[in-house]
């Protein structure tokens, strides 16, 4: 997935907002929430990031790089 630029997130230094990447693993899974998130390095608009799910857990990657993962919570809400 590659993400927009999102105005604000920050001028000189644009950032995807962690927000964005939780939705859009929240869309990809339909878990309810997340019990458990770690973001580990920056991701900048226009990066191609993927996504990985094994059961209940999920890995963002860049190339070879992790830049965030957590546990979702399954189930309905």
């Amino acid at each position: 997935m590659v993400f927009p630029d999102y105005p604000g997130h920050f001028p000189g230094e644009p950032l995807v907002p962690g927000a964005a990447l939780l939705d859009w693993v929240a869309r990809e899974t339909e878990w309810r929430g997340f019990e458990r998130v770690r973001f580990v390095a920056p991701v900048r608009p226009g990066e191609d990031v993927a996504l990985e799910v094994r059961g209940n857990h999920f890995t963002i990657t860049r190339g070879a790089e992790v830049v965030a993962h957590g546990v979702g919570i399954m189930g309905p809400s």
